[in-house]
């Protein structure tokens, strides 16, 4: 385990047991070396843009670190590194569910991107308005068919197909390799076209 050169394994842990005996000071450093294995871990993974503005590392580090200080009585390990592993897994359920939210804030966003692209159409291809409203119909039925997904298979879908990321950014973003991003992606696609096809038949 890598330390903070301030402190040694046995001080950390030393550390972990006065913030658990109910030491503010403690417990106070405690959160601030959290703050930094957090941020390190951050951006040796994401280096690229967050998904999404409302998705900076800044908040989702804030946000890991007070649900930490809100739920540190629960923690009953007596080590550092028993902490910082009992910590990285709130960061990564926090991650989770800003992903969830990020999907669905986009909702109406993607919506009106769509409503934007049939004017385009309508205005350069001369098409009547029972075609602009037949194609409005098929992008409700594919927004509905896309939402039938998983969230990690929209997700991956959102990141590839309409933010144009690299799979080696998709990789980082969902902490896979490249190749397990890309073979992602694939998956994704194959599935929603299964969704296609089964909503064809009805």
């Amino acid at each position: 385990m890598q330390t903070s050169p301030q402190f040694t394994i046995a001080e950390l842990d030393e550390l972990v047991l006065a913030a658990r005996d109910g030491c503010k000071v403690a417990r106070a450093s405690l959160l601030k070396l959290l703050s930094e294995c957090l941020w390190a871990d951050m951006h040796s993974r994401q280096t690229m843009r967050p998904p999404g503005p409302s998705h900076g590392l800044s908040d989702l580090v804030q946000d890991t670190l007070t649900a930490v200080a809100e739920k540190f009585s629960r923690f009953n390990r007596g080590t550092f590194a028993e902490f910082k592993q009992w910590s990285f897994l709130i960061l990564h359920r926090r991650r989770k569910q800003w992903i969830r939210n990020y999907l669905h804030r986009n909702d109406a966003a993607r919506r009106e991107q769509i409503g934007w692209l049939l004017r385009d159409r309508l205005a350069r291809h001369g098409e009547s308005v029972s075609d602009v409203l037949q194609r409005r119909q098929e992008a409700h039925r594919a927004q509905s068919i896309f939402e039938g997904l998983d969230v990690n298979e929209q997700f991956v879908i959102r990141l590839r197909a309409v933010e144009d990321r690299r799979f080696v950014e998709i990789g980082r973003l969902t902490e896979r390799s490249e190749d397990a991003a890309r073979v992602a992606y694939r998956r994704a696609i194959r599935r929603l076209k299964e969704l296609f096809e089964a909503d064809d038949q009805n």
